[in-house]
């Protein structure tokens, strides 16, 4: 993993993290014998609250923990933050090697997250952080207006997806869930058509 973690950022002009697949301890891993990084859509990252893949296979520049500023302390899962950070200072690239052996367990931050149903997107918090960001990208010229009112009403449809919204009587509440559903689904279909000619880099 940090072989070929140092050989991508040595490698990818312009890279600011990468993040690889993994493999549940206890199941039995890949065996993979090529190593191919692709380029992720910035939007797919917004459109995951801030974060895509699993957080524990990421690597990063030194810049994306202090640009804008140290993660605020009400964000609960950096996760979800530093990878948007790296898309708004460069590129993020997908290593499509299972690099990581990741533990699943009841009692770990991810569940308890979960179960608490305090996962980013339901937090205010993470939200109003995660379009500061945006905003502040826009304006040192990191990013142009247009796309990041674009990220902005992307992260808006996607926090309005997960909302809970209590409706009686019952089969009405229903009805908003499952457009709810069909909202996400369409939207990452939409992504992924976006996503169909993502640059690749070889790593040999």
């Amino acid at each position: 993993r940090v072989s070929l973690t140092a050989k991508s950022f040595i490698s990818i002009r312009n890279l600011f993290s990468v993040y690889s697949n993994f493999y549940v301890i206890g199941e039995s891993a890949q065996a993979d014998f090529h190593a191919q990084a692709r380029r992720e859509n910035a939007f797919s990252i917004v459109f995951g609250g801030g974060g895509i893949g699993k957080g524990a296979t990421y690597a990063y520049r030194r810049e994306c923990f202090f640009w804008p500023q140290p993660i605020p302390e009400t964000v609960l899962s950096e996760d979800k933050i530093l990878p948007l950070r790296a898309a708004l200072l460069g590129d993020v690239y997908h290593l499509e090697k299972q690099l990581v052996a990741y533990r699943k367990t009841p009692d770990s931050l991810g569940a308890k997250l979960k179960k608490d149903r305090s996962v980013a997107l339901r937090r205010p918090e993470h939200v109003s952080a995660l379009a500061h960001e945006l905003r502040l990208a826009a304006q040192q010229g990191k990013i142009g207006i247009a796309r990041s009112w674009l990220m902005r009403c992307l992260l808006a449809y996607r926090r309005l997806t997960i909302m809970e919204i209590h409706i009686r009587p019952v089969f009405l509440g229903k009805a908003v869930r499952i457009f709810q559903r069909f909202g996400r689904s369409l939207m990452r279909r939409f992504l992924g058509i976006l996503t169909i000619n993502r640059k690749t880099f070889r790593l040999e």
